[in-house]
């Protein structure tokens, strides 16, 4: 968790500078850059009232920030285990408000795995395979 912040920065610094190189940029950038940045804003003022606000409802609303941004991506780039991905971060979300403690933690967990490491990888493998 420590390391998240120092990520998300050299994340952002990526993103811009090969932003900067593209020479054309689609309606679908534009609106997933606005969704992430949306997604970001919200997820950093839920991590900075997380101590006001307790930990457990904190996390309940990073997976369903997780599951709204998965969701409108997956659909901007009709990519269904996105969306899918985007749906089982709201299960999780329901799950982890109903069972709260260390299951906690094992939700936020599969909501990073089923939103964003194995849709990722399969995107990935998918550009792979048509360049």
């Amino acid at each position: 968790w420590i390391l998240l912040p120092a990520g998300g920065v050299v994340s952002m610094i990526y993103g811009w500078r090969r932003g900067k190189k593209e020479k054309v940029k689609t309606y679908i950038d534009t609106y997933l850059g606005y969704c992430w940045v949306a997604f970001g804003a919200a997820l950093a003022l839920t991590l900075i009232f997380m101590v006001k606000n307790g930990y457990e409802s904190s996390y309940f609303f990073m997976m369903l920030l997780y599951g709204m941004a998965t969701v409108i991506s997956g659909g901007l780039l009709n990519f269904k285990p996105l969306i899918i991905g985007g749906a089982c971060s709201f299960v999780f979300a329901i799950i982890a408000a109903l069972t709260g403690g260390l299951e906690l933690f094992l939700c936020i967990g599969g909501a990073l795995l089923c939103s964003y490491i194995i849709p990722g990888h399969m995107l990935q493998s998918k550009y792979k395979s048509q360049s």
